[in-house]
This record gives C-alpha cells, sequence and structure tokens, in this order.
C-alpha cells in the first residue's frame, strides 16, 4: 500500500472519530473562503499578513523553548543525563 495513501486513510478514520474537529475544520473553511471571496487570493494586504502571522508564529516557537533552555544551570543539566 502506498505511504500516501495509507497517511490519507489514517487521517481521515481520525476525523470519522471525532466530528467535532471535522465540523469546525468545515466553519473555519468557510469563514477563509469568505474572505477570499472578498479579497481575492493574492491581494497584497493578505499575502503581508500571512507572511507576518506566519514568522511572528515560527519565532514563538523558536524563542519560548529556547528561553527555558536558557534558565537551566549547564552543570545541572549535565548531571541530569
Amino acid at each position: 500500500m502506498n505511504i500516501w495513501l495509507a497517511e490519507i486513510w489514517r487521517t481521515w478514520r481520525a476525523c470519522l472519530r471525532r466530528p467535532g474537529y471535522l465540523l469546525l475544520a468545515a466553519g473555519v473553511l468557510r469563514v477563509v473562503m469568505d474572505q477570499l471571496d472578498r479579497h481575492g487570493a493574492f491581494d497584497p494586504l493578505i499575502v503581508v499578513g500571512v507572511c507576518v502571522v506566519l514568522t511572528l508564529a515560527g519565532l514563538l516557537a523558536c524563542l519560548l523553548p529556547a528561553l527555558r533552555a536558557a534558565r537551566v544551570q549547564p552543570m545541572r543539566a549535565l548531571r541530569g543525563e
């Protein structure tokens, strides 16, 4: 069986087990499609907004664990191993 097909099947089974997530995804999709219908997919404001949001999410995803790791004393971390 193709690995991609297996992954798609696993995702669908997970969605069918949790119908609330599927309904939530359908609602979010409806809101996003309504917004794109009004402005267009390549509106400069939308492109810049998406870039800013993704950049901030990436920075937070890297910065928070790095700050937590910086608080640990090096010798304590080495003794823990």
